[in-house]
């Protein structure tokens, strides 16, 4: 038994529990590790397979035809049960489902004019005395001509802006390994220029940095 260590051991162990006492040991892990909200969730789809195969001990084919009882819904949804079921199988015996739920790249709903100015002329009546009006116009221009992130906007400084020249741009780190990217200021009007997805981000621009706060 140590040549197995103890991951193998407990999945050995596993085997040879039944149902009533291996979901609910399952429950117990992620419930203690992971949040809320994916424990009520795991819990729940879990709940539904364990139904599914009775008594039966549980079996990746049997997984995938329990997947097979979703195909109308949306594909994230359908990976997302993909997902909670592989991590259930990961800990009941190492082995990895068969199947893999390919998910479409769905772009960001695109930001309307109005709320970019409705949210700059609530910059410019901002009664302040700290000097952060001058510094937050310019950021929300910047974000609206390229699109970046708010976490890439924050990182910013003054020399990532190339603004001589035809084609004016902007450094930007990318994403979380930190990828070094130029993009395009394209002007807000007047320009026939084609967005490229990958060199502009504004398609992928999150609306999440300059939501309308509550009144």
């Amino acid at each position: 038994m140590t040549l197995l260590g103890e991951e193998g051991t407990r999945k050995l162990d596993n085997r040879t529990k039944t149902n009533q006492q291996l979901f609910p040991d399952y429950y117990d892990l992620v419930s203690a590790t992971l949040s809320d909200k994916y424990s009520y969730e795991s819990k729940r789809l879990l709940e539904k397979f364990r139904a599914f195969i009775g008594e039966y001990p549980p079996t990746t084919e049997l997984a995938v035809k329990f997947l097979g009882q979703f195909k109308d819904r949306k594909p994230n949804t359908r990976a997302r049960y993909a997902y909670i079921l592989s991590a259930f199988f990961n800990f009941y015996s190492g082995q990895r489902l068969p199947i893999k739920i390919k998910t479409p790249k769905i772009l960001p709903k695109d930001v309307p004019t109005e709320e970019f100015e409705w949210l700059e002329n609530a910059l410019r009546g901002k009664q302040t005395h700290k000097k952060t009006i001058e510094r937050d116009n310019p950021l929300i221009q910047t974000g609206r001509k390229t699109g970046l992130r708010a976490g890439e906007l924050g990182d910013l400084k003054v020399g990532d802006l190339q603004l001589k020249g035809d084609d004016p741009t902007v450094l930007c780190m990318e994403g979380k390994a930190k990828k070094i990217e130029w993009f395009p200021l394209f002007p807000l009007s007047g320009t026939n220029r084609p967005v490229s997805p990958v060199k502009c981000p504004a398609i992928r621009a999150s609306s999440a940095w300059h939501k309308r706060p509550s009144p």
